[in-house]
């Protein structure tokens, strides 16, 4: 059988990431993301939805329709465009609903698209009321429902990062260098407690 480098590209990808998680090493990277950051990170969220108990893939949503993509971009007009790693995890699934964890670890689960757009527009009302440091380049992506969230950092010298937003403590750690990153742990997470 003849191996084609293009063809079996997505393998190779998944290979890698595996390798690296067995390896207890970090499948993802500091630096700004590549053009192959998306495909990898397509290629775990597959992977994450295979392994996934029955009770918590019943409540992820459908993908992300491109015209409610399209109109998250309102959400944050400084950057004129929505990063491609962000696009890849709404065309994955659409959030979930609330109160529904996606990881046995801790409470959070996905935001949907619309209710994205309802934060940031929360954010960005001077008459809200909030704990500050909050930045206009930050996406909500992932709640415990009582206020807490990780948001992307879509620009700066921290783009694709995630950080924690927590409603009652200024601290604004980063909580994962990149999807990928959040996406490898949450695989792991799930494989690890496969029976």
């Amino acid at each position: 059988m003849a191996f084609h480098p293009e063809a079996d590209k997505p393998a190779l990808v998944l290979y890698a990431v595996k390798r690296r998680i067995h390896q207890g090493r970090s499948v993802s990277s500091p630096q700004p993301m590549n053009e192959q950051a998306p495909s990898a990170l397509r290629i775990v969220l597959t992977s994450i939805e295979r392994v996934l108990p029955p009770h918590i893939r019943a409540t992820l949503r459908p993908p992300a329709e491109a015209g409610d993509l399209a109109g998250l971009v309102s959400s944050v007009p400084e950057v004129g465009q929505l990063p491609a790693d962000v696009c890849v995890l709404f065309s994955w699934h659409d959030g979930q609903p609330w109160n529904s964890p996606l990881s046995r670890k801790d409470n959070r689960r996905l935001l949907s698209v619309s209710e994205i757009g309802r934060e940031c527009s929360f954010f960005a009302d001077p008459t809200s009321d909030f704990m500050e440091p909050w930045s206009p380049l930050w996406l909500p992506v992932l709640t415990n429902d009582l206020g807490d969230f990780v948001v992307y950092e879509t620009a700066g010298p921290s783009r694709g990062k995630l950080l924690h937003y927590w409603h009652d403590d200024q601290s604004r750690s980063v909580a994962y260098l990149s999807l990928q990153e959040w996406a490898v742990e949450l695989l792991r997470e799930h494989e690890q407690s496969e029976p």
